[in-house]
């Protein structure tokens, strides 16, 4: 039997790899919801990096969401929420931008986006979360968004479409992608990938 020591208010949505959700070596199945065929969420313990930023702590057991009370949906459900809330300011919701174009070397209209509080794939990782952000970014870019996501911090949204791709996916495997370097689309509020033929 094990001892869960994060209280509800502590879980924060990770975006994985849909290989991630198998479990390995007989462990415990782990805490996961999926997003698309390439992409799950999982649930982790909150840790701190440094005072107005946390990342996603050790992975969640579908046993340790239990034993807090909650099914893994509920789980999912506050854990979305309390991403907002870490990016509430007095201002509202805290996103921060900005040109891409400098900072990765491309002709690439697009815009590199983090958020307060918790990284940029939390965001992806809930349907509520990924919408508000998604508006948010359509607004400042004029149009429809694709985005990339090589890790949990580092998300870069685009023009869909944009004939530069394959020079801002060859830039995001230079960044240690731990995720698929597949452009992503909004899709009712998941992220999905964007096949090539459209």
């Amino acid at each position: 039997m094990s001892i869960v020591t994060t209280p509800p208010t502590a879980l924060i949505p990770a975006i994985h790899p849909y290989s991630w959700s198998e479990s390995t070596l007989g462990g415990p199945h782990r805490a996961f919801i999926a997003l698309s065929a390439d992409l799950c969420m999982g649930l982790h313990a909150l840790s701190h990096q440094g005072h107005d930023l946390v990342m996603p702590g050790r992975p969640l057991s579908l046993h340790d969401v239990g034993e807090l009370g909650l099914s893994v949906h509920r789980a999912w459900d506050e854990a979305a929420h309390r991403i907002i809330d870490f990016a509430r300011t007095e201002e509202g919701i805290g996103v921060r931008t900005r040109r891409i174009q400098k900072h990765i070397g491309i002709r690439l209209p697009g815009l590199q986006v983090s958020t307060y509080g918790a990284p940029p794939g939390s965001w992806l990782a809930h349907p509520y979360p990924f919408e508000l952000l998604h508006e948010h970014i359509q607004g400042l870019l004029g149009c429809e968004p694709h985005y990339l996501l090589p890790r949990e911090d580092l998300l870069i949204a685009f023009p869909a479409g944009h004939p530069r791709l394959a020079e801002a996916q060859r830039w995001a495997r230079r960044q240690g992608p731990t995720l698929p370097l597949a452009a992503l689309r909004f899709d009712g509020g998941f992220p999905a990938r964007v096949h090539p033929d459209g």
